[in-house]
């Protein structure tokens, strides 16, 4: 079989990832703050810092969740990192870090980070006290992989080597990737020039093409938009959509800047069926 059955969940693997720092002001108060994080792989993603509990708990509370409606993606794992900064010293920063699948019913990944009392005690570092605004600096590191991928939907796995399906490995955003070139050479110049030197930057695609749009590009050009364009005149799995309909106009920004059009035309296909 060309493609990979995932529902016998495999070893996890990337899907996106997203590093920032924060800022959370230094208050006796109980406070809670919603910031932001990017959409990664279709997913809008929530991210709280929770201090209402501090005073009798001495931990300061960060929560992760899905925001995407009506349900959750179940086939999703996370491992996240936080850390909040000691500006004196970094060997005293305060770091934790957890992994979290989500399922149906849970779709709140919590992580308490110990030592309230220090983080707003003056004496220890965490903050500026000679600054206007005094806070304290939080980073954050969330890594994104496949668990079940879309549940029972078949799809390539770039991150094993499969010799009846790959023919060579390429670095895509830092990450090595098994591909085929034989198909890719069938459909993009542009992109089998970038297979055959090995290395995909972020400056060789369009600026808003993130890792797990190109990721998903992949397995259009793989064959996953033949299954789904063998579709066109029956019932769209609503699983497979998800795919596709969220980013099909970056992957038909993709698409052109690869001068894919066997690839432009099944997108335009697909948004002339859909409309």
């Amino acid at each position: 079989m060309l493609h990979q059955d995932y529902f016998q969940k495999p070893k996890p693997f990337l899907l996106g990832s997203y590093v920032n720092y924060i800022t959370f002001p230094i208050e006796k108060s109980n406070l809670y703050w919603n910031f932001w994080i990017q959409t990664i792989h279709n997913i809008d993603w929530g991210f709280t810092v929770d201090t209402t509990e501090s005073d009798k708990t001495n931990n300061v509370k960060f929560s992760i969740y899905q925001k995407k409606t009506p349900e959750n993606f179940r086939s999703i794992e996370l491992d996240v990192g936080i850390v909040v900064d000691n500006l004196e010293n970094s060997e005293y920063s305060i770091k934790v870090s957890g992994n979290y699948e989500f399922t149906e019913e849970n779709n709140n990944m919590v992580i308490e980070i110990p030592g309230f009392d220090k983080i707003i005690d003056w004496k220890q570092g965490f903050f500026d006290d000679k600054a206007e605004e005094k806070k304290f600096k939080i980073g954050y590191n969330m890594v994104v992989k496949s668990v079940r991928l879309y549940d029972s939907v078949e799809l390539f796995d770039f991150y094993n080597f499969d010799p009846t399906i790959f023919d060579t490995s390429v670095k895509a955003f830092g990450h090595t990737m098994f591909v085929s070139k034989k198909m890719i050479s069938l459909q993009s110049e542009v992109l089998s020039g970038m297979i055959e030197a090995q290395n995909i930057e972020w400056t060789d695609l369009p600026s808003t093409c993130w890792f797990d749009i190109f990721h998903d590009f992949l397995q259009i050009i793989h064959g996953v938009d033949l299954f789904l364009y063998s579709m066109f005149q029956h019932l769209f799995p609503e699983i497979i959509l998800i795919i596709l309909e969220s980013n099909i106009g970056e992957f038909l920004k993709l698409a052109d800047h690869l001068k894919a059009p066997r690839i432009s035309r099944v997108l335009l296909k697909l948004v002339a069926w859909r409309t």
